[in-house]
């Protein structure tokens, strides 16, 4: 039996945090999944499967509005079986049984991102490919293969390259998606710390970008962190981007021997580190300036790289460390994520139950922490909503738990003046609170004519969509001027099933054979009926035409002797005629 989830330490809750977490709203599931994002609206949830499927959430509806297959696995199969029959034909007579084993191997997805538009969405799986799908179309675009297991995957500024954070004896890399931006995006990696000539020192370890993509932060095997900045050379078709390190943080905690994740906030002003470490690191991201912005600053940028040369480090990114720990766990952080509204940080354990502490980002004081059931056994990913106080927290029985706030219900809300009555009392009605009243009239006797409740703008041209206030948060995080080809919903497809249609043309033919034959016997007894009525006259009518084909009869026989007669006379006088002539 699962426990109801329930909130300790509430003593530490402060009432007027509108915006805390407190149960589980809900659980999704369809297959295993092992990782997902949120798109850059929040109304779209990605999820990775073990099956090697991406699997799209409508979060309005909850159900599942798109699903992207991995056909890697099919063409494997069918590369292996068409070797086989050319190789030896006696071999091709396989089993079906070796056939469906071979179809059923699937790789799980271990990572994936959505592209800044909302367009595509990048995959790595376990077997070193990735994918790269269409989300409007649905269909398959790009495949790379070995790359090796990936722990995170993202897409650069320009959409023309992915940062690669690999998992095995790999350093972090950027490679371009197509050979035309090869040119543009050499495969190249990260800058390494400290004048060091050894990837060995960045193998294995996270890497992220930040909000506008000028920056790249990675961890190092050590426990420390490096910030490395874009560097553009040449212009047009020769232009070449490379990656300049200008920040090195030796060690992120006393104890953090290797860091697990980088996150980042939905604002691109906060970076959390989890490590091995029982503490989750917290720095401020400064001087991450987006290119729109950038333009008024280009001189002070040029300045400043002409300044800072390979060794020379003054470039400040990661400013103001914290830390958040809870003196009661003893046990390392899985993952981390940011509120919506920067004020709380959650954590979540793998390796224990089903917990998760919740921070306030300002005071760094533990607020409360949440429990749920014990058939998560602990989550291995978590990720805040961009615009709502919810978290989904993917468990490690791969099923997604939706943590949100409790809300109540208030009839206000849709009638101002109702007034809530804590216990009934009784009611007298008016004598006349239910007449029908006649509309309201002046002293002359005229009727009052009533007013619209309309409020008429005497320009506006002017007003722009920030001044509708229509919400009161900040809607520069998916909201931008550069936002014009952001795909923000997905269209309805239509899927035709033949096989229905099929079924619903035989009722069709059926159903109106039906309607004829009921035609028919309509009609059939309205004949008989009008015979039934009309007897009489009928039989009268069938006699004189029976007396009427008689005299006929007889008429044409008189004619015709008549006629026999006249043609005998004819032969006797012509037999006449000659016998004279002879």
């Amino acid at each position: 039996k699962t426990r109801t989830p329930k909130i300790m330490n509430n003593l530490f809750s402060n009432p007027e945090d509108s915006t805390l977490l407190e149960h589980i709203e809900e659980r999704l599931s369809s297959g295993r999944t092992t990782c997902c994002q949120w798109n850059r609206r929040g109304n779209v949830l990605a999820a990775g499967t073990t099956k090697g499927t991406i699997v799209l959430w409508c979060f309005d509806t909850r159900a599942v509005v798109r699903e992207f297959r991995n056909n890697n696995n099919k063409n494997d199969s069918e590369e292996k079986r068409r070797r086989r029959k050319e190789n030896s034909p006696q071999s091709a007579a396989v089993g079906e049984e070796e056939e469906e084993e071979e179809e059923e191997v699937s790789f799980p997805i271990r990572c994936l991102c959505w592209r800044r538009d909302n367009r595509k969405i990048a995959a790595g799986d376990a077997n070193g490919h990735v994918l790269i799908w269409d989300v409007l179309s649905g269909e398959l675009e790009t495949r790379m293969t070995d790359i090796g297991t990936l722990n995170n995957i993202e897409f650069t500024k320009d959409f023309k390259a992915l940062l690669f954070s690999p998992a095995g004896f790999k350093a972090p890399m950027f490679r371009a998606i197509s050979k035309r931006s090869g040119t543009m995006w050499p495969d190249t990696v990260v800058p390494l710390p400290g004048g060091s000539v050894d990837e060995a020192d960045v193998h294995g370890c996270p890497a992220i970008l930040t909000r506008s993509g000028n920056f790249c932060v990675y961890a190092t095997t050590g426990g420390g962190l490096c910030v490395a900045r874009l560097k553009e050379d040449g212009e047009g078709a020769q232009m070449r981007r490379g990656w300049k390190l200008v920040q090195t943080i030796e060690l992120v905690a006393k104890d953090a021997k290797m860091v697990k994740r980088l996150e980042l906030s939905r604002d691109g002003k906060t970076l959390l580190v989890v490590s091995f470490s029982k503490c989750i690191v917290a720095f401020d991201v400064v001087g991450d300036v987006e290119d729109k912005k950038r333009n008024k600053e280009k001189e002070v940028l040029k300045n400043d790289d002409n300044n800072n040369d390979d060794t020379g480090l003054e470039t400040t990114v990661l400013k103001n460390r914290r830390q958040f720990e809870n003196d009661h766990s003893q046990s390392s952080w899985e993952s981390a994520c940011v509120a919506f509204d920067n004020k709380f940080v959650y954590a979540a354990s793998s390796t224990a139950s089903h917990e998760v502490h919740c921070w306030n980002l300002k005071t760094l004081e533990l607020t409360r922490v949440l429990e749920g059931p014990n058939e998560a056994k602990g989550l291995i990913r978590s990720c805040y909503h961009p615009k709502r106080p919810l978290m989904i927290g993917v468990g490690a029985n791969g099923i997604m738990y939706v943590w949100a706030k409790v809300y109540e219900e208030s009839w206000t809300a849709f009638q101002p003046d109702f007034q809530e009555l804590k216990e009934n009392r009784e009611y007298i009605e008016r004598e006349d609170e239910f007449d029908i009243k006649d509309e309201e009239e002046n002293n002359d006797g005229t009727r009052k004519e009533k007013k619209p409740n309309v409020t008429y703008l005497d320009d506006a041209s002017s007003l722009t969509f920030a001044d509708l206030k229509l919400w009161d948060t900040d809607l520069s995080a998916y909201w931008t001027d550069a936002d014009e080809d952001v795909m923000h919903d997905l269209p309805v497809e239509v899927i035709v099933d033949y096989e229905l249609q099929a079924q619903m043309e035989e009722k069709k033919k059926k159903w109106e054979r039906k309607q004829a034959l009921k035609a028919e016997k309509k009609k059939k007894e309205a004949e008989e009926k009008e015979t039934e009525k009309n007897g009489g006259k009928g039989k009268e009518r069938e006699d004189d035409g029976d007396e009427n084909a008689k005299k006929q009869k007889m008429d044409d026989a008189k004619n015709e002797g008549r006629d026999g007669a006249a043609k005998m006379e004819e032969d006797d006088i012509i037999n006449d005629d000659d016998k004279e002539k002879d």
